[in-house]
């Protein structure tokens, strides 16, 4: 159990506070904007271009507006005189069963079905694997099976397409997470085939990924059976021996890992995605939503979140990289001999120097900030030895982000300011938000909706150190909540 503050830090903690809440709550963070667009072609004889958007489809942007084609639409391309060319694709979520050729006539509002002798122009050849270049982020698309009108497997008051693509998010916003953190880990580019309950053919899930020049497909899918006794993990690549079969196998053994699932084996096939995509191609079938037990694992936020990490480390460890949590937030607002009070600078993200370290105390965050399986966690290193931490939220930076004196450091986090609680630090080091303990969401009243909160950490330092104060503070770190 650690120790309390003593009064006199209290005291001045709640006068920080009070003067600090006067400013107004900033408002939820916006959910990631959709509809990523990627250009396809131009039309040879009119100020058309054709584009893939994510969650829309094929759409046709022109001056006068746009005509969207729908997600089903795939293989599009012009011909010489100006008629837009596509097909329509059916499928049952792992194989397509039929298609249908369209054309859009120059100027017109509406496609139409090919009348008898016309004849579409060949189909472009489908671009070979792109390479990302040396030290360039990893281009990954990611794959949420099924959704929209197609609910995948069904089971245990479980639907496969919300399941996946809570999955999916969350890989999202890992990798995201990995990219900003220069500790370690490495850097991606990412795209989502979607990233709301929309109908997507496989036709245009390739089609995206291709577009895109995607380094690695990587597909998530849940199981289903007859037999409710079937569970288990497995993970699919279309050939064995080749760079999407290794990447099959990292994903099934930290699968495995972090269910402890039946080990299914890792398995070719040739569904769609495997198969028409021009880049290596996984399909992971996490458990079996038809199986009890495995429908608690899918069902479980938790887990969710610790399928997201387990796809993380596996794209870590396929392009070389030692797997790594990634900071579960944006530090900002560091110590420099342009902002400290006295020009006593920290050094490496940390924010002003103290009595103890001329480093500087450096916070971090680190754990899932999703706010349904939030295991995030505020450490503290730096700080004179056994010095008493208070840290505190806020919904606003201060001036901008880059502080405001106060005391021997800066004053990063401002808005409406909580304060989370109290540590004793041992060995220069203080953590809140460990196992066990009140999540950080919690104490720091987070909406539902999530949104941007801002932490800081401040703490007693010795007398007459830098200037008449007697207290310091570490740098800043922003986290995005997410539902």
């Amino acid at each position: 159990m650690h120790p309390g503050p003593r009064p006199s830090i209290v005291a001045f903690a709640l006068s920080l506070f009070a003067g600090a809440c006067a400013a107004t709550c900033l408002a939820a963070l916006a959910p990631q904007a959709v509809g990523q667009a990627l250009p396809l072609a131009r039309n040879p004889v009119a100020p058309e271009e054709l584009r893939l958007v994510v969650d829309a489809g094929l759409r046709l942007e022109r001056r006068a507006g746009t005509v969207d084609l729908g997600l089903d639409a795939t293989a599009a391309r012009f011909d010489a005189a100006g008629r837009l060319w596509f097909e329509r694709s059916l499928d049952d979520g792992r194989v397509e069963l039929a298609r249908e050729s369209w054309v859009l006539d120059l100027g017109a509002s509406a496609p139409r079905r090919p009348s008898s002798g016309e004849t579409a122009p060949p189909r472009s050849a489908q671009p070979s694997a792109p390479r990302s270049a040396f030290g360039a982020p990893h281009r990954i698309c990611i794959d949420p099976g099924h959704g929209g009108a197609d609910p995948g497997a069904v089971g245990n008051g479980l639907f496969e397409e919300a399941v996946v693509l809570d999955v999916a998010l969350r890989l999202r916003d890992l990798l995201d997470l990995d990219s900003a953190d220069p500790l370690g880990g490495s850097s991606w580019t990412l795209l989502l085939t979607r990233s709301t309950d929309a109908s997507v053919s496989l036709a245009q899930r390739c089609d995206l990924a291709n577009a895109f020049g995607a380094d690695r497909f990587v597909s998530i899918h849940a199981n289903a059976f007859s037999d409710p006794q079937a569970n288990g993990t497995e993970t699919y690549s279309y050939l064995n021996g080749t760079t999407a079969a290794a990447l099959r196998e990292r994903i099934q053994a930290r699968m495995l890992q972090a269910w402890n699932t039946t080990d299914r084996g890792v398995k070719t096939a040739g569904f769609y995605v495997l198969v028409n995509t021009a880049m290596p191609a996984t399909l992971s079938e996490l458990a079996f939503i038809s199986n009890p037990s495995d429908a608690q694992l899918l069902g479980s936020s938790l887990a969710r979140a610790n399928a997201a990490r387990a796809h993380l480390y596996a794209l870590q460890e396929h392009f070389g990289a030692t797997p790594h949590a990634p900071a579960a937030g944006t530090a900002f607002c560091f110590g420099t001999v342009a902002t400290c009070p006295c020009g006593n600078a920290g050094q490496g993200g940390a924010g002003c120097a103290n009595s103890a370290n001329a480093l500087g105390a450096k916070l971090r965050a680190d754990g899932y900030p999703f706010l349904a399986a939030d295991t995030l966690s505020l450490s503290c290193s730096g700080l004179p030895a056994t010095t008493v931490v208070l840290f505190f939220q806020g919904t606003a930076t201060s001036a901008g982000g880059a502080g405001t004196v106060f005391g021997d450091g800066l004053r990063c986090a401002a808005g409406t300011v909580l304060r989370l609680g109290t540590r004793q630090a041992t060995f220069g080091s203080a953590t809140l938000g460990g196992p066990g303990e009140v999540r950080v969401s919690t104490s720091g009243a987070v909406p539902a909706a999530g949104g941007l909160r801002h932490y800081q950490a401040w703490y007693r330092n010795a007398a007459s150190y830098c200037t008449a104060s007697t207290f310091n503070l570490s740098n800043g770190v922003s986290v995005v909540w997410r539902p």
